[in-house]
């Protein structure tokens, strides 16, 4: 009888956990995920063929060190 209840302890257990873990992998992934969209872009614009980003300029010093 001790032996029934065990495995039943057990299985509730094993199945505790799997939800838990499929609970937390499915919130890792939704809030891992961001949300992008596109610029609207007005309808006689001109855009650059070539489009830049500068990330950095030089204009800050590469080290806090003297």
């Amino acid at each position: 009888m001790e032996t029934i209840n065990m495995q039943k302890t057990m299985a509730r257990l094993i199945k505790n956990k799997i939800a838990k873990v499929l609970t937390c992998s499915i919130s890792l992934i939704l809030g891992s995920t961001t949300l992008s969209y596109a610029a609207v872009i007005p309808p006689n614009v001109q855009l650059a063929d070539k489009q830049e980003i500068t990330r950095n300029n030089f204009s800050e010093p590469g080290s806090l060190d003297p």
